[in-house]
């Protein structure tokens, strides 16, 4: 591990030690580049009652979000006060702006494996009703190829405690 990394750095590697940070100090880093719908909203906040934190929001050395704004957004919506960040130092405000672009569209350039997709959603079914426009499994399938159909029905009805439905 002897070779430079990106910008002379000794490695790949940077301190991803998480710290708990008032969420009323963070604010966007530059525009908003994603819109966050109020169902995304509501799945993340779903998501956040279910699992917690899984993973740090990232922040500039001002508290400027780098990725993670709609986590904030729900967070707040929750009534949280701390939320746990991951702190970079050593990007401009270029880099930075460029990383959270980057970061924005890199799944964009990926696809769904609808086959595995579609075993991964089913192997999350339990015993409670999905709310039938609200779930987010049921809105995926119901969004990708006429092969899904015959699922969708199984799917509605399957699951007790989803963390995915919105309320």
């Amino acid at each position: 591990m002897d070779q430079l990394g990106p910008r002379g750095h000794k490695d790949y590697y940077r301190d991803l030690a998480a710290t708990l940070a008032e969420i009323a100090e963070l604010k966007q880093l530059g525009r908003q580049t994603r819109r966050h719908p109020p169902e995304q909203i509501d799945h993340l906040v779903n998501l956040l009652k279910a699992y917690g934190f899984v993973t740090p929001i990232l922040v500039d050395h001002e508290k400027r979000v780098i990725d993670g704004w709609a986590v904030v957004i729900a967070a707040k919506k929750l009534g949280l006060s701390k939320i746990p960040v991951v702190c970079n130092l050593d990007l401009s405000d270029v880099e930075l702006r460029a990383l959270k672009i980057a970061l924005n569209k890199i799944s964009e350039l990926s696809s769904w494996n609808d086959d595995d997709s579609t075993r991964g959603v089913l192997s999350c079914g339990s015993e409670q009703t999905r709310r039938r426009s609200r779930c987010l499994p049921l809105a995926w399938l119901r969004s990708r190829s006429a092969r899904c159909a015959r699922l969708i029905a199984f799917c509605a009805d399957s699951c007790r405690t989803c963390p995915l439905s919105a309320d």
